[in-house]
């Protein structure tokens, strides 16, 4: 008897999370579908803008590891960007384009919300990435970040 109570208890905890989860990820859709956008590059006309502003992106990277494409990148060109992270912490880093690990945010440690900045070395890809530190609460990031001629 006691063991199905507390089978009931650990699946009233589940459920209760899930239900966080959805209500978080509604919450973000419906922010989105104000906003109507969910990256949008600044500068208009023909010449490149000296800024590119990108946010925010929302990525639901769950129990698991995910990544956000900064884009390629040339020589001298600088990145700023932050993030807060909805449910369970994360741990993040910056890759590289021979996807050495650049930059480690928080010396490696849990946060729910962070950022940084670094300059690209060569031409490349380069990509912001997030590992959830939670079992069974997934993350959902809210990111910003800004790219620097």
């Amino acid at each position: 008897m006691a063991q199905q109570e507390k089978r009931r208890s650990k699946n009233a905890k589940i459920v209760i999370g899930l239900g966080i989860l959805f209500t978080v990820a509604v919450l973000t859709l419906l922010s989105l579908i104000v906003s109507g956008c969910t990256q949008t590059p600044a500068g208009s006309g023909s010449q490149a803008p000296a800024i590119q502003h990108y946010g925010p992106i929302v990525k639901d990277i769950g129990t698991g590891t995910d990544f956000v494409s900064i884009g390629f990148l040339s020589p001298g060109q600088r990145v700023e960007f932050n993030f807060s992270a909805s449910g369970a912490q994360v741990r993040y880093w910056v890759v590289d384009e021979y996807k050495n690990i650049i930059f480690t945010g928080a010396g490696g440690g849990k946060v729910q919300e962070g950022g940084g900045s670094f300059t690209a070395s060569g031409s490349g890809w380069y990509y912001l990435k997030f590992s959830s530190t939670g079992i069974l609460t997934p993350s959902v990031l809210t990111i910003y970040y800004n790219v620097y001629d």
